[in-house]
């Protein structure tokens, strides 16, 4: 596939019904999807899954909503537990019944709907389009891996790349926010029962990350961010005014989009002080490129980036240190929180996972490249990448090797985001880790409602981040072309 091209409004980048890519090729256009704008909305069908729902689960829920004359929205679920969990999260509707898959009935409200869709989007348990393609009885059209147990082929590969001390020690989900949540609810429910109710996110988290952590926590709970993963001294020092409270530690290794890692031995030393459990998740750069299982309690991963290169897969993993003190009772917490994925998107992986290595490889070599393009051009103002000066030593302890870089690369302009955007030659669209290069205006896509405001704007400013950010996400093309469409475009 040729993604080294303008690509129309809308267009599903690798022409698969289970794409997660849509073009959003203009800011007038990423606006317009991001305020619902409903010229914008009739040209795109598809997208990301968490925001955007896929045309195949639509018209599952078409078809439900018709035969069952039903009054409300259906919210399809991977399981009865993830039903009611929404129902109670939504505070009305009613279990589907009498159909071959869980969900739950929404009234049609605006408000409702809203913050059911909130609910799948934040915990990840909604169901996949290759369910819903199943549930349709459509024929698929892809390969997948055929073997007696691909779900064993996924976790022997995870095993080897988390360093686990055996596979069984990594649980998939289904989806990398799925991962998140279950991790984050099984050290909360076990920290609860010990009188710890403080949680604390190291440095800038991806968005849903941090909704999970301020709107799934208890009133009696408490959620503080430290921005500056840098500076442990004044961790060490916010943690203090907490001491005997701490639950938990969030850290994205390094962090999306602005790329910083932390001193994960200094931070695991904080977290011994406080006994505190580390929740560490390194999908930014790709787990292969970093050796962190040591330095955390479970470890994070997003499947859909870098795993699942084609750009057609959700799904996520949670890895447990055999030599955390909380291993034997965190591990069945896991498993009783998780929501597993589907067995054809399961198939879908372990096809795609085998590539998973030499992929990384090309991204890692092309990525240095262009980065060096960028650092050294007269329009870009300042570039993060996990070598930058402000934390790339500590990315350097815990990296596989001198080009373990991983495909993200985030920008600020000397020229204005709209002449640069409009003019790049890329796909323009949400995710990363991709054999294709992609790369959009992040904080436009994760946080519109802060962007879009000056008090927003100047919150940015306060802390240092430019709210017109770039991340870029480097594929396996020929670099010299990735480089050629940056640089027509920064002219």
């Amino acid at each position: 596939m040729d993604a080294i091209k303008h690509f129309p409004l809308g267009h599903t980048i690798n022409n698969s019904p289970h794409s997660i890519c849509i073009s959003l090729p203009t800011m007038a256009d990423l606006i317009g999807y991001e305020k619902a704008d409903p010229e914008i909305m009739r040209q795109i069908a598809s997208g990301y899954p968490r925001f955007v729902r896929n045309p195949l689960i639509r018209k599952l829920a078409d078809q439900v909503e018709r035969s069952q004359n039903l009054s409300g929205r259906v919210f399809f679920t991977t399981t009865d537990r993830a039903a009611a969990q929404l129902l109670e999260w939504v505070g009305a509707g009613a279990l589907l019944e009498g159909f071959a898959c869980s969900g739950a009935i929404i009234p049609p409200q605006e408000d409702l709907l809203k913050r059911a869709w909130k609910f799948l989007q934040h915990t990840g348990c909604g169901i996949g389009s290759r369910q819903a393609e199943d549930l349709l009885e459509l024929c698929p059209t892809e390969e997948a891996v055929r073997t007696d147990d691909p779900e064993a082929h996924i976790l022997q590969k995870l095993h080897s790349v988390y360093h686990t001390r055996s596979a069984d020690d990594v649980a998939l989900c289904s989806s990398g926010m799925n991962a998140f949540y279950t991790a984050f609810q099984a050290a909360r429910t076990l920290r609860r029962k010990e009188g710890r109710t403080v949680w604390v996110q190291l440095g800038w988290l991806y968005a849903d990350s941090t909704h999970i952590l301020n709107n799934f926590l208890a009133p009696d709970e408490k959620f503080i961010t430290i921005y500056d993963v840098s500076d442990t001294d004044a961790i060490e020092n916010a943690l203090q005014r907490y001491q005997g409270q701490i639950a938990g530690i969030v850290a994205e290794v390094p962090s999306n989009p602005l790329v910083h890692t932390p001193d994960v031995e200094a931070i695991k030393a904080i977290a011994k002080d406080h006994d505190a459990i580390l929740l560490m998740d390194p999908t930014l750069v790709g787990a292969l490129n970093v050796d962190i299982l040591n330095w955390t309690d479970l470890l994070i991963n997003s499947l859909t980036k870098y795993a699942a290169g084609k750009g057609d897969v959700i799904m996520g993993a949670v890895a447990l240190n055999r030599r955390s003190k909380w291993y034997d009772l965190l591990k069945p917490l896991i498993q009783a929180y998780r929501e597993k994925p589907y067995v054809r998107d399961i198939a879908r992986l372990a096809y795609e996972i085998d590539d998973y290595e030499p992929l990384l490889r090309r991204i890692n070599a092309n990525a240095v490249e262009v980065s060096r393009f960028l650092r050294n051009h007269s329009a870009v103002k300042s570039v993060n990448w996990v070598y930058s000066e402000e934390t790339g030593r500590h990315f350097t302890r815990i990296a596989n090797g001198e080009t373990a870089n991983g495909s993200v690369i985030s920008f600020s302009l000397n020229i204005p985001l709209d002449r640069f955007y409009d003019r790049v030659q890329l796909v323009k669209s949400p995710s990363f880790g991709l054999e294709f290069t992609l790369l959009c205006p992040f904080f436009y896509l994760a946080n519109f409602d802060m962007v879009s405001t000056d008090e927003g704007r100047e919150w940015f400013h306060m802390h240092g981040i430019d709210p017109d950010l770039i991340r870029l996400s480097v594929g396996t093309e020929d670099p010299a072309r990735i480089i050629q469409a940056l640089s027509e475009a920064l002219s």
